[in-house]
């Protein structure tokens, strides 16, 4: 498994107001790492960056030392995939033919997927539970069910690191929770995820490392307890938040994110 690290990453748009600030920090094989913070905090451009689509103007995105922005598109997607926000096709793809375009970087020029990538494909639709509706045009599709063939592309892709974002967006909770157990068990198996997501709650349940952005700069970065605190999320949203706490054995354990509410006079 190869080993990413951002090193003092910074972006912009078009010479304007820095989105990446400094951005530094490594990712381990075995490990779900989950990216918070408000909107427009930058999760999604760093998760271009560390993706190769776009490129930093400062800073280095690294596979095992190896500068990414050095490295051929289909050689860096077999180590680094990455499940965008939001996917449309103006064309009437199935279901599976989605998930299969993620078995591009193992084929050669001109080569049509063979028995192994109809499999692959096959076993990432089964893992997150639409095996039955492979045939299903893609735009047909509710927006919680072209979420989950999208995150099985990403698993057909069969790279070290996948960079998930929101991969909870349009999700009931059934899924949510299905689909996270599914990457927790991936992760242990020596694959790495990160997973951008307005859900400090599913960072508690399922995340082994939380980074927190603000303006572009990590303001956190360590296990769930450690960062998920009112303190520290009050000052990253701007909003008071509470976290709700219970004993296991005797040790008390953050179990709940809440905003916190005025008091209602009766």
């Amino acid at each position: 498994m190869k080993r990413l690290a951002a090193q003092n990453l910074a972006f912009a748009f078009h010479h304007g107001p820095p989105v990446l600030q400094g951005v530094s920090f490594e990712v381990a094989a075995n490990e779900v790492v989950y990216v918070l913070g408000p909107n427009g905090c930058g999760k999604s451009t760093l998760f271009n960056c560390l993706s190769g689509v776009y490129t930093p103007q400062a800073g280095q995105v690294l596979l095992d030392g190896a500068d990414l922005t050095h490295m051929a598109a289909r050689r860096r997607a077999h180590y680094i995939g990455l499940v965008p926000q939001n996917h449309a096709s103006a064309f009437g793809y199935s279901a599976f033919d989605m998930v299969l375009m993620g078995r591009a970087p193992h084929l050669g020029m001109f080569e049509t997927p063979g028995r192994a990538d109809q499999e692959a494909a096959n076993a990432a639709l089964d893992a997150v539970g639409l095996s039955h509706l492979a045939a299903r045009p893609f735009n047909e599709l509710s927006g919680g069910e072209r979420r989950l063939v999208t995150i099985a592309r990403g698993l057909a892709q069969e790279s070290d690191v996948l960079l998930l974002d929101e991969p909870d967006a349009y999700l009931d909770p059934k899924n949510q929770h299905a689909v996270q157990e599914m990457i927790v068990a991936l992760a242990r198996q020596g694959r790495a995820f990160m997973i951008s997501s307005h859900s400090p709650n599913n960072a508690l349940l399922y995340a082994d490392r939380v980074i927190l952005l603000k303006d572009g700069h990590v303001a956190a970065d360590g296990p769930p307890d450690a960062v998920l605190t009112a303190e520290t999320l009050s000052a990253a949203y701007d909003a008071a938040m509470e976290v709700i706490y219970a004993s296991n054995n005797g040790v008390q354990q953050a179990r709940a994110v809440l905003p916190v509410r005025p008091e209602r006079r009766g």
